[in-house]
């Protein structure tokens, strides 16, 4: 009797944004942890912008593990066996994807009493705090007894990017972040990290402008990979689903990685030639056998379609777009540019860089943001529906 070798293939992490759910399920973790070692150990202060659905939330809630001292958690991490030293850290982890954005008023409440919550967490009572600035520096001062407080800031920018409709009340947000976050500017001594993600990073904000000391590493070629998938990573992480994928449609694994290339890599960060793979959209072919606009279909670029029309922007000359690098940092709620929008949320991209012109070029990343945006565009300017691009990843032999 012949006994067939059963091979188990890890789940996908689909939908997981905590770290310890994701290692304890025993999911596929592309193992990201020696570059964020390098993080952690060459600076204290960062700001990360990139698109929705690429994994910033996981990679907050990583350095949250590692600053709580949770070694074990990452025994099959690259981090477990460098010199790190695993101490613990009170953290004040903000994440604004969960504050009321609809006024500064509830902004404010939403934020004092996450500060309240988080005191009790550590066994500490600070009252109702006066203002939300106020109740951050009381916090910081009073954790920082201790230990060094790290504090990691998820989607800053959602009070700003909700309500681009409305001026007047992004601004009055814009206000409010100006003041919270300007209050970090004195309280060095009592801080390990400061870690700050985003979609887009406005100009004007004091969190960059008050806290001039956060180093962006948007664009550095060190951290180009550090969100997103290398092609390698999918095919060594990945390996055993691309098998399956392949087997189901009768290819190649090879030839799987082909058609993911032109519809989900292509996002470049930094003007070294290295590309990622979405990762939405990639966990999702992978779970589906099939193409799709994973990516584009959960969230209506609408204030994108808003800005086409009102600059009436020539919708041909959105494609290979020499700019230099104040590009990378041209967001401004009193002006909004639509080329450094598109490319903060990820509908253009860095294809090129010429050192000779000190020019990059953009364009869109793939075939996915390619076709979904042109046909989603069309469909806006006509106010017609458009049939969505879609099909199964079988390639012919």
């Amino acid at each position: 009797m012949q006994i067939k070798q059963v091979i188990t293939v890890k789940q996908l992490p689909l939908g997981i944004q905590s770290i310890e759910k994701l290692l304890n399920k025993d999911c596929v973790y592309v193992d990201k942890t020696l570059l964020i070692h390098r993080l952690i150990t060459e600076a204290e202060n960062y700001f990360l912008s990139r698109p929705r659905r690429f994994g910033k939330s996981l990679l907050v809630s990583t350095l949250k593990a590692i600053f709580e001292g949770n070694k074990e958690l990452f025994k099959d991490c690259h981090i477990y066996s460098t010199d790190y030293g695993w101490q613990k850290h009170p953290i004040i982890h903000l994440d604004f994807s969960q504050f009321s954005t609809e006024s500064p008023q509830k902004l404010e409440e939403d934020l004092k009493q996450e500060l309240v919550l988080i005191a009790q967490s550590y066994g500490r009572s600070m009252g109702s705090p006066r203002s939300a600035q106020a109740g951050l520096r009381s916090l910081v001062k009073e954790l920082s007894r201790d230990n060094k407080v790290v504090i990691l800031v998820d989607e800053y920018d959602k009070p700003l990017i909700d309500n681009l409709e409305q001026i007047d009340l992004a601004k009055s947000n814009r206000n409010l972040l100006r003041n919270f976050f300007g209050t970090l500017k004195g309280l060095d001594d009592h801080l390990k990290l400061v870690f700050v993600t985003g979609v887009s990073k406005f100009s004007q904000v004091s969190l960059f402008s008050g806290i001039n000391h956060l180093e962006d590493i948007t664009t550095d070629p060190n951290y180009a990979t550090l969100l997103g998938y290398t092609e390698e990573e999918i095919s060594l992480f990945f390996n055993k689903h691309l098998k399956e994928i392949a087997q189901k449609h009768k290819t190649t694994s090879q030839k799987i990685i082909d058609l993911m290339r032109t519809w989900y890599n292509g996002y470049g960060f930094s003007r070294e030639q290295v590309s990622v793979y979405n990762p939405f959209s990639v966990l999702l072919f992978l779970k589906n056998g099939e193409i799709n606009n994973y990516w584009f279909q959960t969230a209506t670029p609408t204030f994108l379609i808003d800005q086409i029309k009102k600059q009436t922007y020539p919708i041909d000359q959105i494609s290979e777009i020499r700019v230099g690098d104040t590009i990378f940092n041209n967001y401004d709620l009193e002006k909004i540019n639509l080329i450094p929008l598109m490319w903060q949320t990820g509908y253009l991209t860095i294809k090129s860089y010429d050192p000779n012109t000190r020019l990059y070029c953009l364009d869109y990343p793939n075939q996915e943001v390619k076709v979904s945006f042109l046909e989603y565009l069309a469909e806006g300017m006509t106010n017609m529906p458009m049939p969505q691009a879609a099909g199964f990843a079988r390639s012919e032999e």
